[in-house]
């Protein structure tokens, strides 16, 4: 169905049913945004588990050069087996984004929070973490699925950061991947719960 189809058809119900409870209107916020095909502030709140490792290369010549989909797949799972000596845990590891703006991270039995916003015209978030300094995100998925993929460097120091000292080997190894592979974005594959 057209996309702009959808988007009328849900614009004339909330025009013609304006005494919708606010369940139903945020219900309809979310169709909306999800056919119209990005996030919103409103779509990221909830709970999100820690499922894997995302890669994604900035341009189609990046990754064939680094050899294709079956090599994005070995990098990820590297770097799965280095972040789980961080405490990164599928199922386990989670962020909770709240509507007033702030979040926690829990990474190895640790909770930590911060703020972020969300730009949904890039389609980045923004982390500040508590005595840490803002790292930018760019945000893909759906309404159930999420991707946070940051740049080498940004993403280094969120792993840094949420696995504490418990890893300087586990960083090394993500490190030494890393610069095999310029121009990659490496970050979190997260599952609404």
């Amino acid at each position: 169905m057209n996309k702009r189809i959808v988007f009328y058809t849900i614009a004339c119900t909330l025009f013609l049913f304006p005494g919708l409870s606010p369940v139903h209107s945020q219900t309809l916020k979310k169709v909306l945004s999800s056919a119209i095909g990005h996030f919103t502030s409103l779509d990221l709140e909830g709970t999100w588990k820690y499922e894997g490792v995302a890669v994604e290369f900035q341009t189609d010549n990046l990754l064939k050069k680094a050899g294709g989909k079956a090599a994005t797949g070995n990098i990820e799972k590297q770097i799965d087996q280095q972040l789980a000596h961080l405490g990164f845990q599928s199922g386990i590891t989670e962020f909770v984004f709240h509507e007033d703006g702030t979040f926690q991270n829990v990474t190895h039995g640790r909770t930590v929070s911060g703020t972020y916003t969300y730009d949904s015209s890039e389609k980045e978030i923004t982390l500040k973490y508590a005595n840490h300094i803002p790292v930018k995100a760019k945000v893909t998925g759906s309404d159930t699925k999420l991707s946070l993929l940051f740049e080498a460097n940004s993403f280094l120091s969120v792993a840094t950061f949420l696995g504490g000292n418990s890893g300087v080997s586990a960083i090394q190894g993500i490190s030494s991947i890393l610069k095999s592979y310029d121009g990659m974005m490496i970050g979190m594959e997260l599952k609404k719960e």
